[in-house]
């Protein structure tokens, strides 16, 4: 066989239109056909060229312009049957299959391994599910950008409400503080007129005991050298004069006294420290023996606890409430005086003083703490209305509260509620 025969050279072959015996409805039948079925196969690969230009993410483009390559091919084949029909290039027709065969192997080879990879691309159905589930995702996107959009909405105006509460809040605040910095002036005004009252009732307790004092000691003196040598010769509207002087001098130095007592309060006031009040109370009835034997009474003391506070104050305090226990107690009737404590919870400290004297009716109770207040007269029972006064005051500086209860003729309790400690710097007022 001669491979060599030259292209389209003189052939010793005849044409293919001999084999139709040249009848012309055969031949143009082939000829027809074969130029459509040519024609159709150079259109393909103008389309697959052109979709493989529009879809640059196709994963196997080159797939594509290899079964362009083989349909054109293949299109030419059938253009080479017509030439064949009259020309006998039946060389180049084998040449022209033979590299259409080439083609068309290494273009199924070249499928065998894609086979996989294009099964496992999305279906339509598994695509349209995706697109709905895509759809789906979208619409709830869009909804929550909204709630979003809402949220920032409401967020906003909250962020604007709370602005504006802020900015009255701050008005207010200034407001406040304007009103602490008049209130503080005031204050500090206040103190100054109270340290101007201190030194004033400091300076009258010096004058006290010490201007007022000495007249009365001379009067006092000068009196009694005058009953002492002239006492015989006054006569008895005399000697009556003498003594009213005196006992109004005496008056008045007790009076002095205990105005004396009721600064002390303040001016001599010392440092709050333990005070163990059942001691207190023991030295207090020392003090008292004698009265209590005279008037046959029976103090009973329970246990009292150990508070802050000015020792000489709380002896003081006791002194008075014991003391007008015994001195206001019913005729014919031994006093009988109950001093008792209770602590509660809160850390208060709460002192009974009771007792079955006198009594007095409850709408007198806050007359009695009041100086110079008295409920009976100087000829029935003695004192001057200042020991209930000292007590109050007293109790004020520890910041507690006294008052009482009781029912005329039946006795009185004085109920005294102390705190237990007190603040560091506390105990100068």
């Amino acid at each position: 066989m001669d491979f060599g025969h030259p292209l389209f050279g003189i052939s010793s072959f005849m044409p293919h239109g001999h084999c139709y015996l040249w009848q012309p409805g055969l031949v143009w039948l082939h000829n027809i056909s074969d130029g459509i079925i040519g024609l159709s196969y150079y259109s393909i690969p103008v389309t697959l060229i052109y979709f493989v230009n529009k879809r640059k993410d196709l994963p196997f483009d080159w797939v594509f312009l290899m079964f362009g390559a083989f349909i054109v091919l293949c299109g030419s084949t059938h253009l080479m049957e017509i030439w064949t029909l009259w020309h006998p290039d039946y060389w180049e027709a084998g040449w022209l299959k033979a590299v259409t065969a080439i083609v068309s192997v290494g273009t199924a080879i070249a499928l065998v391994p894609l086979v996989p990879k294009a099964l496992a691309l999305p279906s339509p159905a598994q695509l349209e599910a995706a697109n709905q589930a895509l759809a789906v995702e979208i619409t709830e996107r869009k909804k929550a950008e909204e709630d979003v959009r809402n949220l920032n909405a409401v967020l906003e105006l909250r962020v604007q409400e709370r602005t504006q509460e802020l900015a009255v809040a701050n008005a207010d605040l200034l407001a406040e503080i304007a009103d602490r910095k008049r209130a503080q002036a005031r204050l500090q005004a206040y103190t100054k007129k109270l340290e101007q009252s201190n030194r004033e009732l400091q300076d009258f307790a010096f004058v006290a005991s010490h201007d007022l004092q000495e007249p009365l000691r001379k009067i006092q003196a000068f009196g009694d050298r005058l009953q002492a040598r002239f006492g015989d010769k006054l006569g008895d509207q005399g000697q009556d004069f003498l003594g009213r002087m005196q006992n109004a001098a005496s008056r008045m130095q007790v009076l002095i006294e205990d105005l004396l007592s009721f600064s002390r309060v303040t001016t001599k006031a010392q440092p709050f420290a333990p005070v163990n009040l059942s001691k207190v109370v023991e030295g207090v009835l020392s003090d008292l023996e004698t009265r209590i034997e005279r008037t046959q009474g029976r103090v009973t003391v329970g246990e009292l606890p150990t508070i802050d506070a000015d020792s000489s104050q709380m002896r003081q305090l006791f002194q008075n409430l014991i003391g007008n226990a015994l001195k206001f107690h019913r005729a014919g009737v031994p006093p009988e005086i109950e001093v008792s404590a209770h602590l509660n919870n809160h850390g208060i400290c709460e002192i009974r003083v009771a007792d079955n004297g006198i009594g007095f009716e409850q709408k007198h109770v806050e007359r009695i703490f009041t100086v110079f207040q008295r409920l009976h007269s100087r000829s029935e029972y003695e004192g001057t209305g200042i020991g209930l006064a000292i007590c109050r005051k007293i109790v004020e500086r520890h910041n507690g509260i006294i008052t009482a209860t009781s029912t005329l003729g039946k006795g009185s309790t004085f109920i005294v509620t102390l705190p237990v400690t007190h603040p560091e710097g506390a105990s100068i007022q």
